[in-house]
């Protein structure tokens, strides 16, 4: 079986935590990183949580895939999952949301799937 298609997963510490906490600026951030990187969204939604650190997940159904991110402002802390099977460069998207949120540290992993 060929590859399938590209799976980021990054891990960005040390964002400010009011941003951390505002969904409207997230989504709309996350979503214009798509855009610009040649993503097409099909469908979004996100979610403030009310209790606790009160982060937002953010989910994007792709005609490729798909991608989300999920906040915990306790931690200063976002985890971002994009995936992939076009030729849309999920990097792109990470580029911009590091440019824009300025996280002190970003862990990455990359995945082919469905690679045997």
């Amino acid at each position: 079986m060929p590859r399938i298609g590209t799976h980021l997963l990054a891990d960005l510490y040390g964002i400010d935590l009011a941003l951390l906490r505002d969904e409207g600026e997230l989504v709309r951030v996350f979503r214009a990183a798509l855009d610009g990187a040649g993503f097409s969204v099909l469908h979004q939604l996100s979610h403030r949580f009310a209790d606790g650190g009160q982060g937002v997940t953010g989910m994007f159904l792709l005609s490729v895939s798909h991608a989300t991110f999920h906040t915990f402002p306790e931690h200063g802390y976002m985890a971002v999952d994009i995936f992939s099977c076009g030729s849309a460069d999920p990097q792109a998207v990470l580029n911009v949301l590091t440019q824009t949120f300025a996280p002190h540290t970003v862990h990455t992993r990359q995945v082919d799937r469905g690679e045997r």
